[in-house]
């Protein structure tokens, strides 16, 4: 639909140009309105599916682990040292305990990385 300048003016005054206009310009208006409408349609819809796949990805974790097709093994390395339980939120931990936790969250992070096959 592409016209030139020449054939969209020839034999038209300026009455009926701007007519014309004002036209394109409420269709425009319309069809910006009903394209946002779907988008925020398809934005409202995306957010219920992904929470609709989080559920469902929760459920399919636990029912796999209740139909015990998986064991969990507890890391050899990690039996001799002993880590502390984190009860509190970490914003609340002393310098200390906040001290102590990274420095065991970079111990397993190195060692992670040590046992990875080149």
């Amino acid at each position: 639909m592409q016209k030139s300048m020449r054939e969209i003016i020839e034999g038209k005054v300026t009455e009926e140009l701007e007519e014309r206009k004002e036209e394109l310009y409420r269709k425009i208006l319309y069809k910006q309105r009903l394209l946002d409408k779907y988008r925020y349609l398809i934005a409202q819809t995306d957010g219920n599916c992904f929470e609709f796949i989080r559920e469902y990805e929760m459920i399919d974790r636990v029912v796999f682990f209740r139909q015990k097709k998986v064991k969990l093994i507890s890391s050899i390395k990690s039996e001799g040292k002993k880590m502390i339980p984190v009860k509190k939120k970490v914003e609340d931990l002393t310098k200390t305990e906040a001290s102590t936790l990274l420095e065991q969250l970079l111990a397993l992070k190195r060692s992670r990385q040590s046992d990875k096959p080149l």
